[in-house]
């Protein structure tokens, strides 16, 4: 192992030392759940089958299975461990991305190829206050801030 690699290590054991594994579990129940209601009203109930998830203990690792006698109820597994890099991920997504636009010209060179309103010129998209406040799930709790009563976002 190089330096390097002894370096990463140590980071990464810093890191998880300060994580809270139940949180982060509960969290991605929460995300994972969501996204199973909706992909299941817009696919699955249809078929008369449904999408579910496991997430149970082990190394980094996700995929799904599928019994050919009952197509229509697929099941995801996802290990916790690869739910806890991906929120180690996230904190280091801003950092990598900014010195990716600072010292490459990757970003510059995809929006040479790419026409989309969903390009941005910083390493981190900027989500403005439209976004968040004209979505649909959020105007009712708007309203009801504009009218001063109490709510959670």
């Amino acid at each position: 192992m190089n330096v390097k690699d002894e370096i990463k290590k140590l980071r990464l054991a810093e890191e998880f030392e300060f994580m809270n594994s139940g949180a982060i579990e509960q969290f991605s129940k929460k995300i994972i759940g969501r996204l199973l209601q909706s992909t299941n009203a817009a696919y699955f109930s249809r078929l008369g089958g449904e999408l579910t998830c496991d997430i149970p203990l082990g190394p980094p690792n996700a995929g799904i299975s599928q019994n050919p006698s009952n197509p229509n109820k697929p099941k995801m597994e996802i290990r916790s461990r690869f739910l806890e890099e991906i929120y180690q991920d996230a904190f280091t997504f801003t950092f990598f991305s900014d010195l990716l636009v600072k010292n490459t010209k990757t970003l510059q060179d995809l929006h040479a190829h790419l026409s989309s309103p969903y390009t941005f010129e910083t390493g981190l998209p900027q989500v403005r206050l439209e976004h968040v406040l004209n979505h649909p799930n959020n105007i009712r709790k708007v309203r009801q801030h504009q009218h001063g009563k109490r709510h959670v976002m």
